[in-house]
Order: C-alpha cells, then sequence, then structure tokens
C-alpha cells in the first residue's frame, strides 16, 4: 500500500514538471516509466493477493522493465541536461535534486537482481522474503525520485522574481560555458606552437583586469578551467555578470587570435576564426535539448553571445544580433511606452516605407507593438556582413525616428525625452565601442539626450579627455577597436612597455614620442611628421581610431603656440577622413587659458577619477 501511494505521488509530481518544462522528452520518460511502474505495481498487488492469474504477472514485469528503461534515461537525460547548463557534473551535483535523482536511479538499477526472484519466486510460491526485500528495495528508490520530483516541483514553484533571477544566472552560464568552448578551440591551436606557459604569460594581463578569469589554474592542461570561472563569475553582481562575461572573453579572444596571427600569418588566423565560427554556432544550438537547429537565434541574440567575438567570426550571427538588440530590445521598449493607435499608425508608415527601403519590408511590426524579424534575419544570413550591417543600420534610423515621433504625441516632449535618453544611454552604455563601429551612433533620433559618464565618440570629431590619467581614454579607445577599427597609438611610454600595460594586441600601430633614434619612434619637436603620419594612417584606414598620448610633452618641447597649430591641422585631417582623436590631458598641467582655447576646437569629456 505505502509502494502504490509513493508511486501515485511520484506520477503526480513528474506530470506537473512536465508540464511547467514545456514537456521536456527527458521529464515525458520520467512521467511515462512512473506511469508504467504503477501500472506494474498494481497488476502485481493482484497476483500477489489473488495468487492465480500468472499472465498478469508477466504483463507486470513487462511494464516493470519498461518503467525501469524509461526512469534511467529520463533522469540520465535531465542531469546531461543540467551538465551543459552548469558546465560539470560536479556542479550538476551540488543541486539537491540531481543528489536524490542519482540516488534514486543507482539504487534502481542495483536492485534488479532481487526483483527478477522476486518475481520468480511469487509466481512460483506466492509472497516470501524475497518479496520483503523487493519491496524495501521499491520504498528506498520511490522515496528517493519522489523527493527529487518534488524538489524539482518547488524550484518550478517559484515566485516571479526569483524565476528571473535563477534564469538570468543560468543564462550567464550558458553563456560562460559557449564563450569557453570558442577559447578552448582557439587554444587548441595555439598552445601546440607556443606551449601553455607562452600563452599564460600572453593573457595574463587580460586575467588581471577582468576578475572572472582570476585563478591561479584557469588554464589546465590546455583549457580553460570551467569550474573555476562558474565560481568566479558568483562572485560578481548580476547586474555586472553579463557585461563583465562580455568584455573579459571579448579582450581573451581578440587577444589570442592576434598572438596566433602574429606566430602564422593574418590569412591563418582568418582561417581559423572562419573555420571555427560553424563549430561554435552547432554548440550554441546544442545546449538546449529538443531546440531544433536553426530555432534557438533569439535566444542566443538575447545573451549576446556573439557580440563581443574576435573580427571574422560567426559575422552572419552577429548582424542578427545587432538587429536583435536595436529593434526587440530597445525599440519594443520604446513602443511600449505607446498607446496602441501609435502602434498601428507606425505600422502602416513602416509598410509604406518598405517599398523605398527594402530592409524595412523584412522587419514584420505586430499591432501590440513586437517586431518579427525572421525575414531579416534569413536576408542577413545570406549578405555580405559590412553591407547587412549597413542596412541595418539605416532601417533602424528610420523606425527610430518614426517610434520617438509617436512617443512624444503619446507622451510629450519632455516625457519622452527623459526615456528615450534613458533607453538609448543604456544602449550606448552596453554596446557603445560596436555601435560605433558600426555608425549608430548618427542614427539615434535628434533631440535623445544620452546621459551618464559615456559619451558617444562621433566619426569626424577630436575628443579632450581631462583628467589625472589617460586611463579612461584608453579604456574609450579600446571600446572602438576591440571590434575592428583600425588604431593607431602616439604615446610618450615606450611601445612595448604600453602593450604590456593597457594589453595592446599586435595589429595597433604604436608610435613613441622620444627622441631617441629606433623604429616606430617621433621626435616630439617634428610636429609635422607627427601630423603627417597621422595623416597618412587615417586617410588610408576607414573608421579610422587615433590615440594623442603626451600632449603636455609636446608642449614642453616645441611651445604652446606650435602645438596648438599641429593640434588645428590634426583636427582638420580627421572631419576630412571622418576619423575620431582621443587626446587625454591632465588639466591641471596647462594653463588657463592654454586649456580653454584647446576646448573651443574640441569636444571636452571631463573623467571623474576612480577612487
Amino acid at each position: 500500500m505505502v509502494l502504490l501511494i509513493l508511486a501515485l505521488v511520484f506520477v503526480i509530481y513528474s506530470i506537473e514538471n512536465m508540464k511547467r518544462t514545456r514537456y521536456s522528452a527527458a521529464l515525458i520518460m520520467t512521467t511515462v516509466g512512473a506511469t508504467c511502474f504503477l501500472l506494474s505495481m498494481a497488476s502485481m498487488a493482484v497476483v500477489i493477493f489473488l495468487n492465480y492469474i500468472n499472465e498478469l504477472a508477466y504483463t507486470a514485469a513487462l511494464l516493470w522493465v519498461a518503467g525501469t528503461v524509461l526512469i534511467s534515461m529520463g533522469q540520465a537525460w535531465k542531469i546531461n541536461s543540467f551538465k551543459k547548463i552548469y558546465g560539470s557534473l560536479r556542479n550538476v551535483l551540488s543541486l539537491s535534486s540531481s543528489k536524490w535523482s542519482l540516488i534514486g536511479t543507482v539504487v534502481l538499477l542495483l536492485g534488479i537482481p532481487i526483483y527478477l526472484l522476486f518475481f520468480f519466486q511469487t509466481v512460483t510460491e506466492g509472497f516470501n522474503w524475497y518479496s520483503v526485500g523487493s519491496e524495501t528495495i521499491w520504498i528506498v528508490v520511490f522515496v528517493c525520485l519522489v523527493i527529487a520530483e518534488r524538489k524539482l516541483f518547488l524550484v518550478s514553484s517559484t515566485p516571479s522574481l526569483k524565476i528571473l533571477e535563477a534564469k538570468m544566472v543560468q543564462n550567464d552560464i550558458q553563456t560562460l560555458v559557449a564563450y569557453s568552448n570558442l577559447t578552448n578551440r582557439f587554444l587548441a591551436h595555439i598552445i601546440p606552437v607556443i606551449g601553455a606557459s607562452g600563452v599564460e604569460d600572453t593573457i595574463s594581463q587580460c586575467i588581471e583586469e577582468h576578475p572572472i578569469l582570476f585563478g591561479d589554474k584557469i588554464i589546465e592542461s590546455g583549457l580553460l578551467n570551467v569550474d573555476q570561472l562558474i565560481k568566479n563569475s558568483k562572485r560578481i553582481h548580476e547586474s555586472e555578470r553579463t557585461q563583465e562575461l562580455f568584455n573579459a572573453f571579448s579582450d581573451l579572444n581578440t587577444t589570442i587570435i592576434d598572438l596566433y596571427a602574429v606566430l602564422t600569418s593574418p590569412n591563418q588566423a582568418n582561417y581559423l576564426v572562419a573555420t571555427e565560427a560553424e563549430l561554435y554556432r552547432d554548440d550554441i544550438a546544442l545546449w538546449k535539448a529538443g531546440v531544433p537547429l536553426g530555432k534557438y537565434n533569439e535566444a542566443v541574440y538575447e545573451r549576446d553571445l556573439v557580440i563581443g567575438l574576435p573580427e571574422g567570426v560567426a559575422d552572419a550571427d552577429k548582424a542578427s544580433n545587432f538587429a536583435y538588440i536595436l529593434f526587440k530590445r530597445y525599440l519594443e521598449l520604446l513602443l511600449s511606452k505607446c498607446k496602441k493607435s501609435s502602434k498601428i499608425e507606425m505600422k502602416k508608415k513602416l509598410s509604406e516605407l518598405a517599398s523605398k527601403n527594402p530592409v524595412l519590408g523584412r522587419i514584420i511590426l505586430s499591432d501590440e507593438g513586437k517586431f518579427d524579424l525572421s525575414k531579416l534575419y534569413r536576408y542577413l544570413s545570406k549578405a555580405k556582413f559590412k553591407e547587412g550591417m549597413q542596412e541595418i543600420v539605416r532601417a533602424f534610423s528610420i523606425a527610430a525616428n518614426i517610434c520617438y515621433d509617436a512617443a512624444k504625441s503619446d507622451l510629450g516632449i519632455k516625457k519622452a525625452s527623459e526615456i528615450g535618453s534613458e533607453i538609448f544611454s543604456e544602449l550606448l552604455r552596453r554596446y557603445g565601442g560596436f555601435l560605433q563601429h558600426y555608425g549608430i551612433i548618427e542614427a539615434i533620433p535628434k533631440g535623445v539626450q544620452i546621459s551618464g559618464t559615456y559619451l558617444p565618440l562621433i566619426a569626424g570629431k577630436c575628443y579632450l579627455v581631462e583628467g589625472k590619467s589617460s586611463k579612461h581614454a584608453f579604456r574609450m579607445f579600446f571600446d572602438l577597436v576591440r571590434f575592428g577599427n583600425p588604431g593607431l597609438i602616439i604615446t610618450t611610454s615606450h611601445p612595448a612597455h604600453a602593450r604590456r600595460e593597457h594589453n595592446i594586441p599586435e595589429r595597433i600601430t604604436i608610435l613613441w614620442l622620444s627622441k631617441v633614434e629606433v623604429e616606430d619612434a617621433i621626435s616630439p619637436s617634428n610636429l609635422g611628421i607627427i601630423r603627417d603620419r597621422i595623416s597618412a594612417f587615417v586617410s588610408k584606414k576607414e573608421n579610422a581610431v587615433v590615440m594623442l598620448e603626451g600632449l603636455e610633452y609636446l608642449i614642453t618641447t616645441n611651445g604652446f603656440d606650435l602645438t596648438l597649430k599641429m593640434m588645428h591641422d590634426i583636427r582638420e585631417i580627421t572631419v576630412v577622413n571622418r576619423a575620431r582623436l582621443i587626446v587625454p590631458v591632465s588639466p591641471l598641467a596647462l594653463e588657463p587659458k592654454q586649456l580653454e582655447m584647446m576646448r573651443r576646437f574640441m569636444e571636452v569629456i571631463q573623467v571623474e577619477e576612480e577612487i
């Protein structure tokens, strides 16, 4: 009787969990297996108490075999699904539901011989001591399985806020595992060339700058230690975890690819990333059990898995992820503040404009203000990457302005401006470097003021970054060059020292302001050569970014007037070639009048020093 009640409870919890997980294959197997067990027990009870229906006994045995197979497979599949999420079996078994599930399944399998003896003895002799032993094992099995299913049921019954937090943690772990898989593929190519210690020395700067990479054994046997990374990620606040993952692996993968290009050749590095892109895509698809290939896209885009990868990796998905961020995550948020009538009106406007801009015809807007981008994703998968990105920017510019006009009409100019500022400032805070690289800044509606410490760097402008150190200016520089913008640094530091201190990739050109006559050095007194080197670089490189660190040194060497004249020349060169110039300066190092004259023709960014 106790056994029948336990089996019935197990079936009920299994059915509930199956419904809450949207009928996952693992829990369907478990539920069907539990039902087979329940029918088997009911049949054996009839055999034992009536003692004459042998055919029913064999039916009960078949049901028992089916139940054992299905439950064992279901539990194994469930644990394997958890392993894909949590990175290792050790992390999975730290979950209480997994522990009880494993214990119940192991006892079930180990008890097979005793059950078989119980079955044959019961058929021939009736109830006996083998029956008692078998029932005891069955009670242990079902107590463990009921506890496991109940714990899973309680987790799925968590209040909505906790569900959101749990989902966020799970997504972060999936992101971490995916990035680690790609990095490990790159490591597999480069470690045979220079060895594990050489790689560790190369990425040491990345490790120092990103808390998630901390650890004495972050690389073991030529692979990233995912267990250590997961532990590190849990120490980072939820609001910062995704961004830290994004930045850390972006720097890490780019550094590894740059090193591989130096050791082999740029062409070989391009071939490597192109080859690994398809393998990486398959890995993402296999995370979710039961999700067919090609149907997982927006789940991947929601976690920003491809945006921070080195240039050339998963470009088709990168363009689609870009579109998802702009339309689904930010324009939908702006539209959610508008009336339904405004959403319908915007839908009509987009349809009318589709004849002039074919990309708008691939963006479907519902009456509820939701974007369907499936047609756009298919187009981007076949289009050339650069062309696809340009089309997205144009389409976003049109749609964003229509959305913003609708918001102003519904909410008033002041309220719409506040909401627009908040939405687009957050967009730039999270994806500023990537968005600037592809010219999205110019597509933001006029009237939207960008708030916060992040100021977008617009092509064709010069920026005077005022602060006690140049760290913030270097961060702004790397936000752009990380995503492929060609970069030039002119600095007072020796190139080798600058590369170590700021983790500058080999593909970035560094010129040393020094009177020492060595390669890649420019005398600070040769202002004309400095101007000409900048001019030659930005005229040949599209979307170039130039960092001129050492303005104070140039003024000391040449005097303020000559230096100011050179800066005016460089500004004109920057404007004509639509480049970006970043000039860090310490305000205390200049006289107030000199600082004011510099400010007149440059955009000023005042940095609050970090304590």
